[in-house]
């Protein structure tokens, strides 16, 4: 996977950590709220355990993401010192350049050192 779309995939579980986490925060107030039924006790405690885990989850997941924006600006640098390596496709900005739509057919035909490539450029 291309480090941007691993720095994407990162994003998106802090986003759904947060949505958790909020989801979390709500359902134990409202539990808390509602103390004096026996059955919410065991809720309250897996909401709290799940609030216990979730900060630990999104420092990782930050930490993932720090390490995937360093990794790509390492490589920014590169990219750049090779895409200014790269030879102009014309010496000077002032040469006209005109592309005209043509269609091109190829065709390879038996000769007697082998096959030919035949080309046919049709305007």
């Amino acid at each position: 996977m291309a480090l941007r779309e691993q720095l994407a995939s990162c994003e998106t579980a802090l986003v759904d950590n947060e949505l958790r986490t909020r989801n979390a925060t709500v359902r134990l107030r409202e539990l808390v709220e509602g103390a004096n039924d026996p059955d919410s006790a065991g809720m309250r405690a897996y909401r709290r355990r799940e609030l216990e885990l979730l900060p630990e989850a999104r420092r990782q997941l930050e930490e993932q993401r720090d390490g995937l924006v360093a990794a790509i600006g390492a490589l920014s640098p590169d990219v750049d010192a090779l895409s200014s390596s790269e030879p102009a496709l014309w010496d000077s900005a002032g040469t006209p350049v005109v592309l005209f739509p043509v269609r091109i057919e190829t065709c390879f035909k038996p000769a007697e050192s082998g096959w030919d490539l035949l080309i046919r450029i049709y305007p």
